[in-house]
């Protein structure tokens, strides 16, 4: 469903932010600014709570309004939604979806 050899950059604000079972969701609206290929609301899919919070996220992580950057792998289909890779805070430290996820300790993926 998700094209997981594929790492996009979201630069965009918080729409909605959900950290809850099954899966975490956080809703961003990018700018015209980043393309128009990215431009408007995505839904960036995360894990369930016990594994987020494993990784340093709270329920107070992000607020609506907040800017946000996260890299994520966008859907097979194009639609506007991905599953969350890790995010960028604003000190520069990533908050990841879960640590075990390959590519995690920030090496490129394979070609694809």
């Amino acid at each position: 469903m998700f094209e997981m050899s594929k790492n996009v950059t979201y630069k965009g604000t918080v729409v909605e932010y959900h950290l809850e079972n099954p899966h975490s969701h956080i809703i961003i609206q990018i700018p015209a600014s980043e393309g128009k290929d990215l431009a408007g609301r995505w839904d960036i899919e995360g894990g369930a709570v016990n594994i987020m919070a494993k990784q340093g996220w709270t329920k107070t992580t992000y607020r609506p309004g907040d800017p946000i950057t996260v890299v994520a792998h966008p859907m097979k289909d194009g639609s506007r939604a991905a599953s969350l890779f890790y995010a960028v805070m604003p000190d520069g430290r990533r908050l990841y979806h879960d640590i075990a996820r390959p590519n995690a300790d920030g090496s490129a993926p394979p070609p694809g």
